[in-house]
């Protein structure tokens, strides 16, 4: 996925589901996609990662886009530690062993991400981006695909409202 893709589909999510929310909270923040994604559409982003170098990352953008640090929040906290309450959530949850990083001790499948957050996350709405579903097929919307010069990826867009 090239960068134009990688905030360009953040951007494309943001404006069909989530026009109506001021403020996203992603608990998978990642390399910084949804957060540019946010800052473009003028979306407060509150993210977390279990990455130090994501978070690292997000913040340094933050600071060189001249991003408020109070509307561009990105913490190091651990899914798995955390909870709270949020206008709304976007996220593409890691995929069951196909992306590992550095920090990871848990390993899940799309709809055990998806349990968690639901669990965890207090929202109006949920917006996954997920690989495959089983137990929220019927919350599917759309099926995106992806190219890039390396593959061809189907992803699902899973919408649940609170």
């Amino acid at each position: 996925v090239t960068g134009v893709q990688t905030c360009a589909l953040p951007i494309y999510l943001i404006s069909k589901y989530l026009s109506d929310y001021n403020i996203i909270f992603d608990p998978f923040s990642g390399f910084s996609g949804r957060l540019i994604g946010c800052a473009s559409v003028n979306k407060g982003y509150i993210g977390q990662d279990l990455n130090d170098t994501a978070v690292s990352e997000s913040n340094q953008i933050v600071n060189f886009l001249k991003l408020d640090p109070e509307k561009y929040n990105i913490s190091h906290r651990d899914i798995l530690n955390s909870s709270g309450e949020y206008e709304c959530l976007l996220t593409c949850p890691p995929y069951y062993k196909k992306e590992i990083y550095s920090n990871e001790t848990v390993f899940k499948s799309c709809d055990d991400w998806i349990s968690e957050c639901l669990e965890r996350f207090n929202c109006e709405r949920y917006v996954f981006v997920v690989d495959q579903t089983y137990r929220f097929a019927e919350h599917a919307s759309e099926e995106l695909k992806v190219n890039s010069h390396l593959s061809s990826v189907k992803e699902l867009v899973i919408v649940i409202d609170n």
